[in-house]
């Protein structure tokens, strides 16, 4: 088993501190993030939670530091549906009523569906670096509701149980007695707790603004004794993005997604995706302060989806690795 050697205390205590930067701790992004907005809606906004009325399933896998040996991964597998309560109701048509007394007529049933559109959906999420994985199980909720003909608004929540794992296996202190390294250690295996994510979006078919808050609960939910490194800070999502038409066969679709959390400075995503004839699917677009995105997707009858993403690395930590890939498949029924 390949494991990640430390060769003093110092070097142990970098190399968490770097992983934290990155992951569940300090103030920086805590959460996951992902370059194909698509399909990761769901997990960016649980108001996103049933917008088709159609079942859906997600496959998708990010790996960053390609050349680092151990980068950040992510993996995540998600299902959502939309639908309409629909209910029968009988009545009784003029044509069709041949006597006063109601059980002699002949009744007809018509299906009264609401207009009110619900969304369930869940998903698993694993993250690992290293030593650490996080794994987390989330189900998801959210009701559409109708402003006008063509404008919605809709709100979600996502209640997730998150548990922390460390592999000692994967990293090996050189010299032993290292009693920071011990208590890290102790601290981050077995971590479990609840999290709350709520969401809200107006939308119709043209355009969509949208704004989420993960990790509502912060720590109040956790199972076990933290410590200032492992507390949940609060983050903030605003999503927006807007279809136009250029032809039949040509659709331009801007999209924007900014994050920030307390401490960290804001975190966006600028990404223009042009689909062709409604199957092949490019786009460029640029994280604020760290990399260059490039999109690549195609669609098949509106039933399966592959998309793949590549995050070109302009910042300091282009000599970690190679950027970031990104792989997702979706099925649609």
């Amino acid at each position: 088993m390949k494991t990640l050697s430390i060769n003093n205390s110092l070097k142990g205590l970098v190399l968490v501190g770097l992983f934290l930067s990155l992951t569940s701790t300090t103030d920086a992004q805590q959460v996951t993030q992902f370059t194909q907005y698509g399909p990761s809606k769901v997990i960016v906004n649980p108001a996103n939670t049933g917008l088709q009325e159609r079942k859906e399933a997600y496959l998708g896998y990010r790996k960053q530091w390609m050349g680092f040996g151990q980068g950040p991964g992510s993996l995540y597998m998600s299902f959502s549906t939309g639908f309409r309560k629909k209910t029968e109701m009988e009545h009784y048509p003029l044509a069709l009523r041949t006597s006063r007394n109601p059980e002699q007529n002949i009744a007809q049933k018509e299906q009264k569906i609401s207009k009110i559109k619900h969304g369930l959906g869940g998903y698993i999420l694993s993250d690992q670096f290293g030593a650490f994985r996080n794994n987390s199980v989330n189900l998801v909720y959210a009701m559409h509701l109708p402003l006008g003909k063509k404008l919605n608004f809709s709100w979600g929540v996502n209640a997730g149980f998150d548990q922390a794992r460390f592999d000692a296996t994967k990293a090996v202190t050189e010299q032993s007695g290292d009693g920071a390294y011990d208590v890290f250690s102790a601290d981050r295996n077995g971590l479990s707790r609840i999290h709350l994510d709520l969401g809200f979006q107006v939308y119709s078919e043209d355009f969509y603004v949208g704004y989420a808050t993960q990790q509502l609960t912060k720590d109040a939910l956790a199972f076990s004794t933290l410590n200032d490194n492992q507390v949940l800070k609060q983050h903030h999502i605003v999503t927006a993005g807007y279809n136009y038409e250029v032809n039949p066969d040509l659709q331009l679709k801007p999209t924007l997604v900014m994050r920030n959390v307390a401490g960290a400075p804001a975190n966006v995503d600028v990404l223009i995706n042009a689909e062709f004839n409604n199957t092949l699917i490019g786009g460029l677009g640029y994280r604020t302060g760290d990399a260059l995105l490039i999109n690549l997707g195609y669609c098949a009858d509106d039933k399966y989806q592959l998309g793949y993403s590549y995050d070109l690395t302009l910042s300091g930590l282009r000599g970690f690795g190679s950027g970031a890939h990104e792989i997702t498949l979706g099925a649609f029924f």
